[in-house]
């Protein structure tokens, strides 16, 4: 899968590497992955917007934040499934 992402993160196209990156940091324990392939798509593509002040970091500042809430949600939900008798 790392090889996937970062060679999506490769090409411009930011719509491949999100669903992948959210999809594997679901299923992996810490898949720091996803962050680092779009600190690499911004480091190569990013430019600064106007709209941010300049920030050229959008991507990967989305996807850092998307990772934490991902990590908590996982933790609520297997945590809680597990731990109920059925």
């Amino acid at each position: 899968m790392d090889v996937i992402l970062f060679g999506s993160a490769m090409t411009p196209a930011w719509w491949i590497i999100f669903p992948i990156g959210i999809a594997c940091s679901w299923y992996y324990k810490k898949f720091l992955e996803f962050p680092l392939a779009m600190f690499a798509f911004d480091v190569m593509y990013g430019a600064p917007r106007d709209k941010f002040s300049g920030f050229e970091y959008m991507y990967s500042s989305i996807a850092l934040v998307l990772f934490f809430i991902i990590i908590f949600l996982k933790s609520k939900v297997r945590r809680n499934l597990w731990q109920k008798d059925f």
